[in-house]
């Protein structure tokens, strides 16, 4: 059904208690999913649709009993009834589940507007009064209200009210959860998923009820709300739930360990896992080893196909990293991981890419880091008689991700090419007299599908006339009016150009 939260939440009560039908949640505006039941076995009150990690559809059954077993778990946890704030779509399980605990505490739940606001969510709390109240909230929407309560004093007072803020969708930085207790709050890091009924391990810990075990390295779990199954996949269902003399148990793909207090850590999925010049390197734990620095706490590891080594981790970060600064994280991962673990770049993105769930949407990432780069190295030969610059560009290997041949002592490999550069076009150019422009990366990949990214580079030079060698991409005489307007495909102007015109000012 596409109701909005308050219709559903009359629908869901029917069918929690066997008086209504079986609810699939869309999201608003979404058409019915194609082929949607009819009917379903008897006992299931709710059917989410998620995807698996190689983006297979799946339609998780869930009884009324697994759904309220959750709830009631989550409940106790917390110390009793309380109201909950909904912040999260509902045709997800956790934002599902807050209607379901709502029911459960015998509570209207406070629906917040769609596009997450930081102070609506404290509105909604100062609302509640001395009711206890609790909210559960994506790494993102917690981001968004940390940084609010870090300038407003009052409402972080208000944040600090509820008995529980379960952050769930991913794994939230640490640095985020130790900010948002330094305010106050009560956050509490969850794990489960759809198959769970919502989270069943709260920092750390099982509920009560829950059991976990390590098979192989892949997390086992028992739970009174796991699914019933996947709904018409009856072989997904056997491979994923099984039943031993020690009953039924969800295997989650998710490689994990146990401490010997009993504590969980996920270190990520099994499927995650790649060969990078045939070690095992898991993504998980690249992506928490980077997350480690504050600069990088919201950055996503993917994987990137790579000629030499196979696949190789791509950090993918909403700040830029520069060369020296992906050498000290590459040092660092490198110490802590092993060699093939290290990052092979860091990609730049204005914003993370999320998912509905507040999830990042690592298909579109990993799309993202699978795209070939071309490598342009740039020099702006200028010469000071006229004021007139030679800009001449060369390009490079997307195999080796640098342009010309090997480096010699002290350089990089983006000064290799610019000095290959100066050779070819007649003139020598020492280290100390090339300035760094920056390494800049076009807005938009290419015609041909490549990402462009230039390392740019000037010297003043008494250059004469130039022959153009044949492996040299562009060579042009400019002056500042033409520099603006030349069309540099498949450099975009907006990132090159603008940079030509600014230096020679």
């Amino acid at each position: 059904m596409t109701a909005g939260p308050a219709d559903l939440l009359v629908e869901l009560r029917a069918a929690l208690s066997g008086t209504g039908p079986a609810l699939l949640p869309v999201a608003p505006g979404a058409p019915v999913p194609e082929a949607a039941p009819v009917e379903v076995p008897r006992g299931v009150a709710a059917v989410i649709e998620t995807s698996g990690s190689a983006g297979t559809p799946k339609r998780v059954a869930l009884s009324a009993d697994a759904l309220l077993a959750s709830a009631g778990m989550t409940q106790a946890y917390l110390g009793g009834p309380c109201r909950w704030v909904l912040a999260l779509p509902v045709h997800y399980v956790a934002g599902l589940q807050v209607l379901v605990r709502s029911i459960a505490s015998e509570s209207e739940p406070i629906v917040l507007d769609p596009g997450f606001a930081a102070a609506q969510m404290i509105d909604a709390v100062a609302s509640t009064g001395r009711d206890p109240v609790a909210l559960s909230v994506v790494p993102a929407q917690l981001a968004r209200l940390v940084e609010a309560a870090e300038v407003d004093p009052a409402g972080a007072a208000v944040l600090a009210r509820p008995v529980g803020i379960l952050v769930g969708g991913q794994r939230a930085p640490r640095q985020l959860m130790d900010r948002a207790r330094e305010l106050g709050m009560r956050v509490v890091s969850t794990y489960g998923s759809s198959e769970t009924a919502g989270g069943c391990v709260y920092d750390g810990v099982p509920l009560a009820g829950v059991h976990l075990r390590v098979d192989d390295g892949e997390l086992l779990i028992q739970s009174p709300s796991l699914a019933d199954g996947y709904l018409g996949d009856e072989d997904r269902t056997e491979r994923t739930f099984l039943t031993d003399g020690s009953g039924r148990w969800y295997r989650t793909g998710d490689s994990a360990r146990i401490d010997d207090e009993g504590r969980l850590t996920v270190v990520g999925r099994l499927d995650d896992v790649i060969i990078s010049g045939g070690e095992k390197v898991s993504l998980g734990l690249v992506e928490t080893a980077v997350r480690a620095d504050p600069n990088l706490a919201d950055a996503v590891v993917v994987r990137a196909p790579h000629e030499r080594w196979g696949e190789v981790p791509v950090v993918v970060a909403p700040r830029e990293v520069d060369e020296a600064g992906l050498a000290a994280l590459r040092a660092r991962i490198r110490d802590e991981l092993g060699r093939a673990a290290a990052p092979d770049r860091v990609i730049h993105l204005p914003s993370i890419p999320l998912l509905a769930s507040g999830k990042p949407d690592r298909r579109a990432l990993e799309a993202l880091a699978a795209r070939p780069i071309v490598r342009v190295s740039a020099v702006l030969l200028r010469r000071s008689s006229d004021g007139r610059a030679l800009l001449v560009r060369k390009r490079g290997s997307a195999l080796f991700m640098q342009p010309g041949g090997k480096p010699e002592p002290g350089e990089t490999a983006a000064e290799a090419a610019v000095r290959e550069v100066g050779e070819e076009v007649g003139v020598v150019l020492g280290l100390d007299r090339l300035r760094p422009l920056g390494t800049h990366r076009a807005a938009a990949a290419n015609e041909g599908g490549h990402d462009v990214v230039a390392d740019a580079f000037e010297a003043d030079t008494d250059v004469g006339a130039v022959e153009v060698a044949a492996e040299i991409e562009e060579a042009v005489w400019v002056d500042e009016a033409q520099a603006r307007l030349l069309p540099l495909a498949p450099l975009t102007e907006a990132v090159f150009v603008p940079l030509i015109g600014a230096r020679q000012r």
